[in-house]
């Protein structure tokens, strides 16, 4: 076990600085040169469908770019009868040839699943690729790592369903790419198969908490609530003040769907190292997007641009789609995606912000749907991370789950927000606690404090108070648990608080 520690780390930087390095895009120059490179093979691709011929495309254009952009710009439920078309073994509709695979995932403001379509090309030039190149540069970032075999903690998904007539199934992302990715990258993994089958996430939890005491950990990933979560369990389980207690050589947690700010107080306690590394991922069951090549979070995730997917990028302001090419440094965009696996100029629903230009780094701001906006307020779920942030280490809250919704103006009340906070403790000064929140938001968001203004347009916040464990309990109670799943943070439709109240 020692030789392979040591071993590891040396033998894939050996490997990754001569086989790939050199691809990663380090210049806005390279990045625009990969997406024309993609974008080629796209429309290549998307002239032997049957989406492309449905669409009647002219394809003797001279630029790509002229040819995609004669496609709408869609949503899920606009491409649905494709999908169900490939679900059901028809070959070629949106990408060349038979996809075997889809990633099932559920939107976090509804109960709709959707199946995404995976195909051979987009496992290997997407998320296999992306997933090498982000362990490579952590490797690089960390010469003192000391991953090695069985040293990494990951809670893969599961098989959910199988459609036999039509030899496709659908599960988890990471149960599809389990399935898929190089020999070598299962035997760096912790838990065993027979654990990670067990489909319900109570059931498993404790298993997991069981079986990796004994384990010599050294890397986390996953989704950080349920990883949150187990660490805290296993903290409360054995009597020990700190994961270090167990894994006293932990070193990196690769994490994405959620933003760390709200749980970092949280994290700090319970791995108390300074030279433990926090890597944000942007990755989801339509493709790895981009990833922290930094170790200052700050800088932003690199946009990944030679990895099967074509970006085009919608201003959140003035509706406007551009191409890596014309960003805006701090503009914010919706992200526009058209994929190996037949997504064609694919709303995500992910809203970004440029944090660089040369190259092109980025930091995920939001959804489009997850904002609170019924007065214009534009409330986005970064500011409410960033207000939380500052709230837990400038006055020693320990916030630790949330959602909110608004309060649609009547005769009888003012319009505002409202909000179910989560705390390990609850606050004595609750009228306190909501005066901070508030000024905090104000700070953020520009266009909430002038709608907060005299309370004309936004009455004071009204907060629920509640204890730890109780978005848990809503979770279960709503089929959602589990590291494939994330707490609804903010929507407009007011039914998700309404259940949790």
């Amino acid at each position: 076990m020692g030789i392979s520690h040591i071993l590891f780390p040396d033998v894939y930087r050996a490997y990754y600085k001569a086989k790939r390095q050199e691809l990663l895009p380090r210049t806005l120059k390279d990045q625009i040169f990969e997406q024309e490179q993609i974008l080629n093979i796209l429309i290549f691709s998307l002239a032997n469908t049957v989406y492309g011929k449905d669409k009647n495309l002219d394809f003797t254009k001279t630029e790509s770019y002229e040819v995609l952009n004669e496609l709408p710009t869609v949503l899920y439920e606009d491409i649905y009868p494709y999908i169900e078309r490939v679900w059901n073994g028809e070959d070629s509709v949106l990408w060349p040839g038979k996809i075997t695979y889809f990633g099932k995932s559920s939107g976090t403001t509804n109960a709709k699943s959707k199946y995404i379509p995976v195909s051979k090309e987009s496992i290997e030039d997407n998320h296999v690729m992306g997933g090498r190149d982000m362990l490579g540069t952590y490797l690089l970032l960390n010469p003192k790592s000391k991953l090695g075999f069985e040293s990494v903690m990951h809670i893969t998904g599961s098989l959910q369903e199988v459609n036999d007539k039509a030899g496709t199934c659908a599960g988890d992302i990471s149960w599809v790419l389990e399935k898929n990715v190089p020999w070598w990258a299962n035997l760096v993994y912790a838990l065993p198969r027979e654990i990670l089958d067990i489909k319900a996430w109570s059931d498993r939890l404790p298993e997991v908490v069981k079986d990796l005491k004994n384990r010599d950990l050294k890397v986390f990933t996953g989704t950080i609530t349920w990883v949150h979560l187990l660490l805290s369990e296993s903290v409360k389980k054995y009597g020990v003040q700190s994961a270090l207690d167990l894994w006293p050589d932990l070193e990196v947690f690769f994490h994405g769907a959620v933003s760390m700010k709200p749980y970092k107080k949280e994290f700090d306690k319970l791995i108390p190292k300074k030279d433990f590394y926090y890597i944000d991922v942007y990755n989801a069951s339509e493709g790895f997007f981009a990833f922290q090549d930094a170790l200052d979070a700050e800088q932003g995730m690199l946009l990944l641009c030679g990895h099967g997917v074509f970006y085009e990028f919608k201003n959140i302001k003035n509706g406007e789609i551009v191409t890596i090419k014309d960003l805006v440094l701090w503009e914010k965009y919706e992200l526009i995606i058209s994929t190996f696996s037949g997504l064609w100029r694919y709303r995500l629903g992910d809203v970004v912000e440029i944090v660089n230009l040369d190259p092109v780094r980025i930091k995920v701001a939001g959804r489009t749907k997850a904002v609170l906006n019924a007065y214009g307020e534009e409330l986005m779920v970064g500011n409410v991370d960033e207000a939380i942030r500052i709230l837990n280490e400038e006055y020693g809250y320990e916030i630790l789950e949330y959602t909110g919704a608004p309060i649609y103006k009547n005769d009888d009340i003012n319009g505002g927000h409202e909000w179910v906070i989560e705390f390990k403790t609850i606050p004595e000064d609750k009228n306190k606690f909501i005066e901070q929140f508030d000024k905090s938001l104000k700070n953020l968001n520009a266009d909430y404090e002038a709608k907060r203004n005299m309370d004309i347009i936004l009455a004071f916040p009204k907060v629920h108070f509640v204890n730890e464990g109780t978005f848990y309990k809503w979770m279960q109670g709503r089929g959602k648990i589990g590291g494939q799943n994330k707490i609804p943070r903010l929507s407009e439709d007011r039914g998700l608080l309404e259940t949790l109240l």
